[in-house]
């Protein structure tokens, strides 16, 4: 226990703050024995729960800062150290290894949404349980990062952050919208999109010879799925440097002059050029390799100008 006269201020000052913030679970893709993302997370009735870590030492992380653990064994009246080793052989006894220094999820429903919990951090036990939160590797801190590592399974909803991601992806939607209605006259750009997002990724193939309402329809079925509009989005907001590139390389792909082979781009019954897409691109973009990139060039508007 800290000996409140070591600290600087002997009038100790409180961490506790009028705020509430949530700890969910981190939602998990299907698998093949569970097809639902609900029960793939966790199974209705089933629980997590994580505690204060331990470093490589064996030793107790302390979560807490000195000012807050002095305020904190004051007015809880107990002993906060952590500053001993926690193994199998001599496990701790102390307040971190009671139920109340551990954070345990209950999935009640089907519904990942409803293994939610709700701490006030102006409840001395619950600002510890925060605090704990904060440093468990398990643990995302920032609610838009919880995709990010494989380790997260809990993550932090602080404030109005689901209604921020809502308001994020709303303007990313209408970017989007708003980029295909301005194509919509213009099937090779409409097509292009397409071939940049992926068209094997259609249900139903989509070709150059497919109609402009054909294509624009299947466009506008992504933009009814989150994930597809986000990646939409990003094809959208590339440099128009960027897209040229992409848009002409996959021109020579669709024209026959390039032959993709998995991630390799050959000349067609030729020398391999890239062993991915960038590296193709870096390829077309060298200064001695121009007279091949128009020979693909003119070939391109060949094949155009016969459709």
């Amino acid at each position: 226990m800290i000996d409140t006269k070591t600290v600087k201020d002997k009038k100790l000052k409180s961490p506790l703050i009028n705020k509430k913030v949530q700890i969910a679970l981190v939602e998990q893709k299907p698998n093949s024995l569970y097809k639902d993302k609900d029960q793939a997370t966790l199974l209705t009735g089933a629980s997590k729960s994580f505690g204060c870590p331990v470093n490589q030492y064996g030793t107790l992380i302390n979560p807490l800062e000195e000012w807050e653990q002095a305020y904190l064994e004051e007015k809880l009246k107990i002993d906060l150290n952590t500053n001993v080793i926690n193994t199998m052989a001599q496990p701790y006894t102390g307040f971190w290894s009671t139920k109340k220094a551990k954070l345990k999820i209950t999935k009640p429903s089907k519904s990942v949404s409803s293994a939610t919990i709700k701490l006030n951090l102006s409840d001395p036990i619950q600002f510890i349980l925060y605090k704990i939160a904060l440093i468990n590797p398990r643990v995302c801190n920032k609610w838009s990062d919880r995709y990010e590592k494989k380790e997260y399974e809990f993550v932090i909803k602080d404030g109005e952050v689901e209604l921020e991601e809502e308001i994020a992806y709303t303007k990313q939607e209408s970017s989007v919208l708003k980029y295909i209605f301005s194509i919509e006259n213009s099937k090779k750009k409409l097509f292009d999109l397409l071939r940049l997002y992926g068209s094997n990724k259609n249900a139903r193939r989509v070709e150059y010879t497919s109609s402009a309402n054909f294509i624009f329809n299947e466009l506008m079925k992504l933009t009814r799925i989150k994930s597809e509009v986000r990646k939409l989005y990003k094809i959208t907001t590339l440099g128009e440097k960027d897209i040229h590139s992409k848009i002409f390389l996959a021109d020579a792909v669709t024209a026959g002059f390039i032959e993709k082979r998995g991630s390799e781009y050959r000349l067609m019954g030729g020398d391999k050029i890239g062993s991915n897409e960038i590296d193709t691109i870096y390829y077309l973009e060298d200064d001695k390799n121009q007279s091949i990139k128009l020979k693909i060039q003119e070939a391109i508007e060949s094949f155009y100008k016969n459709k």
